[in-house]
């Protein structure tokens, strides 16, 4: 088995930084992970313990770090509108008329709206 990688000199100190900066939980484990490897060189089993993540899942995380610094602690948000076919203002635009239809007390029909 091979050796690790080193850490980037003086990572410790920032990493400690990060960690009293951090107030997500999500990116505040993934400092950890580095962290304790950093500073105290505990291999990724022990981290992996400590932490709750998968001993793979620790090394990824390190791994990560080491190729693209602290951008690989925060992790991406998620979600979106990811069929959308109009932005929200075009589609509140879009809905204006049959809102006033809705509250005029007409009754809507949804496949005239899908057809416009």
């Amino acid at each position: 088995m091979r050796s690790p990688t080193p850490m980037p000199t003086r990572s410790a100190q920032r990493l400690a930084q990060l960690l009293k900066e951090t107030d997500d939980l999500k990116a505040y484990k993934r400092i950890l992970v580095v962290y304790l490897r950093a500073k105290y060189g505990y291999p990724s089993r022990t981290i992996a313990n400590m932490t709750g993540y998968h001993q793979t899942t620790v090394k990824t995380i390190q791994s990560q770090y080491l190729k693209q610094g602290e951008s690989a602690l925060f992790p991406k948000k998620k979600g979106g509108r990811y069929r959308e076919n109009l932005s929200l203002e075009q589609e509140k635009e879009f809905l204006i008329p049959y809102l006033e239809k809705a509250k005029a007390g007409q009754i809507l029909e949804i496949g005239a709206i899908h057809q416009a």
